[in-house]
């Protein structure tokens, strides 16, 4: 079986971790049977990262990998940073970029614009969506109205059942 590798970000707590690891690491377990997927070869493990948890008491002897979970915790102060950054120097890029991105209130703009547009984009098509599944749900219950009104059911009872005012079904006749 093949596997892609994905990724998740989200909160999650885990009542059986001490308060102060950030870092968790779960396991998927075939819960179908007693069959353990291979962890070590399938790649299937998830690592959850609980930014409120992260802090660090000597940021000097802090791993590459622990920088990330700081920068984004948004909790250190520039000079931490800086700090950091002098172990991970993708790190430093990242920090350049965004003081960079900050600082030209062109590109800013441009940000905010794009993003702009794009929820505008998704809003347009989320109300057409709704709009259009309002006109099927109508036309559904029209075509039933009809498909009554010919069997011979009254209209007080067509009117009823699918909760069109009677003047709405006399129009149908």
């Amino acid at each position: 079986m093949s596997m892609m590798g994905g990724v998740y970000t989200g909160h999650v707590m885990f009542a059986d971790v001490p308060y102060g690891s950030y870092h968790t690491v779960r396991k998927f377990v075939d819960v179908n049977g007693d069959n353990r997927i291979d962890v070590k070869n399938s790649g299937m493990v998830f690592h959850f990262v609980e930014l409120p948890k992260v802090s660090f008491k000597d940021i000097r002897h802090i791993r590459k990998a622990d920088t990330w979970a700081a920068y984004f915790s948004g909790k250190f102060k520039k000079k931490e940073m800086e700090d950091m950054a002098s172990v991970n120097p993708l790190l430093d890029d990242a920090i350049a970029f965004e003081n960079e991105f900050f600082l030209d209130p062109d590109k800013r703009f441009a940000y905010i614009q794009r993003e702009m547009a794009l929820r505008d984009q998704e809003s347009f098509y989320a109300s057409a969506r709704n709009q259009g599944l309002d006109e099927g749900r109508k036309e559904g219950i029209l075509s039933v109205a009809r498909k009554m009104l010919q069997k011979g059911d009254s209209v007080e009872h067509v009117a009823v059942v699918t909760d069109l005012s009677c003047d709405e079904v006399r129009n149908l006749l």
